[in-house]
């Protein structure tokens, strides 16, 4: 059967773009890539349909990275890991997962990260001592500081605000300025008068609506499930645009009011909405759970706060359009026009994915994971391309990222907010845009530290915990954004050379209102793969790999498993796989908190009756590790589990979870039956 999007629930077909690849297409020239891999490495090529092994890294930012870092060291110190197939990374996992993939395939040398004492005075020792010393990456030093990070996010929001605002300043003027033919002594007439007046009409449109809706509700032909459901659609639009240009039809009126009785005041009564915004965003923000996604009397403190700041910000725009058009203030109408000439400008010339923080945030991860030999010229890294990554011993990666649908036309896709979206050696795409050869995607351009710095883009408006619409619009203005802007796989323009950038105006303003976020669209924007499965689990059962290691390293303090559990979900319904696993003896016990066990087995049960194994490996402290990381965790006590948003990480800090992983390894592979297992 072929991996269409008709069978993910959309209504258009794949199958008629030859640049589409079936699905059977894409395993067969992945167990290919297997085949040779296991030559490589000097084990039976058996049959990699039906003997797959698939290692899995979570999310969890730099914690997960170094945490993997010390299990992957002990995997090939018991000859566990040449039997790995797939390497399934998300988000944090993807930083060492893509390092062992550049240092293994690109560089083509042997494990690069050592595993013994003597490793140490070696090449692999150089490696991470590099990795060490760099592991607080956003500011790794030698003249990259906080400074610099500050001077990136700064960068990016002045450029985005010199695009954004002149455009919302323009259309304000234009609105003032719109002659109305009915004049009020004392009232403004204008656009926003006619705003304010289509937000009302809209309103009265709704509840006389309502009321023929009541009134004929026994009328037969009303009666019809698609009437009902169109009525139901309309009169929510009515609502929406009621409401919303309402809310826009008040600032004449505000202003107006404001600027007759209290004239002299009327900039610090602006300023008090911001600052009132302000307030009450702090009041939502502060003592917020950092594992969830703010809720109760804090989720509408934030909202109302981002709202009056959203508020405050259009009132002086109205001030000083009116200023502008009535009251021929020169100085600020140079101002707008030369505004608008560098919004046009940046806007056309500029590309929206370089000029935010994207881009810092890769090179840094970059630089850390994916240096060069000799550690000084990082040309070679950062041209690595996807399609040129050679087959060695490494295990073929598949980096995992979410392509953002709120708005698909399909159920799933838009109450989900996500599909799966991957970068592999061979092709790029998702179930719902089809999957195309990465020698084609973007001309072949897409790299390796590009692909797992999208998949590792946390920060983003309109994702699952920052999805309220005055957040996601705050957050697009002042450009604290890591996602990324691609163009669709199914979408013919992929076939030639190279790729159109997606244009700073259409897409910023998409972002920041929530827009045409959807799989058909001429561009898709990925983010973050934690938003949609942050264990990496999802692609490996959908190869059906007959043996899968999972490494759960993400921030986990109430040992709740809702990672895995949502994992567990997705995986049931949308292959019919069933996995049966208790995690009981990974919950820490007693008054030291120590887990009985690290690791935990489980069964997988495919559709067709196969079965499969589980080992879920949990980052826990247990008896029996060094006394240095029991010492690191008497003064941390939240470890290993403290935040990710710590991602600066010093010599202590990466020790204690790099050690963590190894001890974690030793306790489980040095078992001489789980290998024989997984290696049957």
């Amino acid at each position: 059967m072929s991996y269409t999007a008709k069978n993910q629930g959309t209504a258009e077909s794949l199958e008629d773009d030859p640049s589409i690849l079936t699905w059977e297409q894409i395993l067969e020239q992945e167990r290919m890539r297997i085949r040779e891999r296991r030559r490589q490495a000097g084990i039976a090529l058996g049959q990699p349909e039906k003997d797959a092994v698939g290692l899995a890294f979570s999310g969890g930012g730099i914690r997960s990275a170094t945490f993997n870092l010390g299990l992957l060291q002990a995997m090939n110190r018991y000859s566990f890991l040449k039997h790995v197939d797939y390497l399934s990374t998300v988000s944090g996992g993807g930083y060492i997962g893509s390092s062992l993939t550049w240092f293994m395939s690109c560089l083509k040398q042997d494990f690069p990260f050592g595993a013994s004492r003597r490793d140490n005075r070696e090449t692999p020792g150089a490696i991470v001592s590099w990795l060490r010393q760099h592991a607080s990456y956003l500011t790794p030093g030698e003249g990259v500081d906080l400074w610099a990070l500050a001077a990136a996010i700064i960068r990016g929001t002045l450029v985005n605000l010199l695009v954004i605002i002149p455009i919302f300043f323009t259309i304000t003027v234009l609105l003032v300025w719109l002659p109305v033919p009915v004049v009020i002594p004392g009232y403004p007439w204008n656009g926003f008068t006619l705003l304010l007046g289509a937000g009302l009409a809209s309103l009265a449109l709704l509840g006389v609506t309502s009321i023929f809706y009541a009134l004929f509700s026994n009328v037969r032909s009303l009666q019809r499930f698609r009437v009902r459901s169109r009525s139901n659609f309309w009169m929510g639009r009515m609502l929406f645009f009621g409401i919303g240009f309402a809310v826009l039809g008040t600032i004449p009126l505000l202003h107006g009011y404001l600027e007759s009785h209290f004239k002299d005041l009327i900039e610090e009564f602006y300023t008090s909405f911001s600052l009132a915004g302000a307030l009450s965003l702090m009041g939502g923000w502060i003592g917020r759970d950092s594992e969830n996604e703010t809720q109760g009397y804090r989720k509408v403190l934030l909202n109302v706060g981002l709202a009056l700041i959203i508020y405050g910000l259009l009132l002086w725009m109205y001030h000083d359009a009116d200023a502008v058009v009535n009251k021929g203030d020169v100085v600020r109408e140079e101002l707008l026009w030369a505004g608008v000439a560098l919004s046009l400008f940046i806007g056309v010339l500029a590309n929206i994915n370089y000029v935010s923080i994207h881009r810092y945030y890769r090179d840094r991860l970059m630089q850390t994971f994916m240096p060069p030999v000799g550690f000084t010229d990082f040309r070679e890294p950062n041209t690595c391309l996807l399609k040129d990554i050679p087959q060695t011993k490494a295990p073929y990666q598949i980096i995992n990222t979410m392509m953002m649908t709120w708005n698909s036309s399909t159920p799933a896709l838009r109450i989900r907010g996500g599909d799966n979206f991957i970068f592999t050696p061979l092709f790029c795409g998702a179930p719902s845009t089809g999957y195309v050869p990465s020698a084609q995607y973007l001309g072949g351009t897409m790299d390796l530290s590009t692909a797992f710095s999208i998949s590792g883009a946390a920060i983003d408006p309109n994702t699952g915990v920052t999805r309220s619409r005055p957040l996601s619009f705050m957050m697009t203005l002042l450009n604290l954004r890591i996602g990324y802007w691609v163009r669709n796989p199914k979408r013919p323009a992929n076939r030639i050379k190279g790729w159109s950038r997606p244009y700073w105006f259409v897409y910023s303003l998409r972002e920041m209102l929530g827009l045409k976020m959807a799989e058909n669209q001429m561009h898709v924007y990925l983010t973050d793969g934690g938003h949609f499965e942050n264990l990496g689990l999802y692609e490996l059962v959908r190869r059906r790999c007959r043996y899968i290691v999972l490494s759960d390293a993400a921030e986990d303090r109430a040992w709740k498993f809702d990672d895995l559990g949502n994992a567990l979900e997705k995986i049931r319904v949308d292959f019919g796989v069933a996995i049966d696993i208790d995690t009981q003896m990974l919950q820490p016990q007693g008054l030291n908190q120590f887990s009985p066990q690290p690791g935990v087995l489980g069964n997988i049960c495919y559709a067709d009756g196969s079965r499969g194994t589980l080992l879920y490996i949990k980052a826990s402290v247990f008896s029996g590790l060094p006394e240095d990381v029991y010492a690191y965790r008497r003064a941390n006590p939240k470890f290993p589990n403290q935040s990710t948003v710590d991602q600066f990480f010093d010599e202590p800090q990466f020790e204690a979870y790099r050690e963590l992983g190894f001890q974690v390894g030793k306790r489980i592979f040095e078992d001489k039956k789980l290998r024989k297992i997984f290696a049957s």
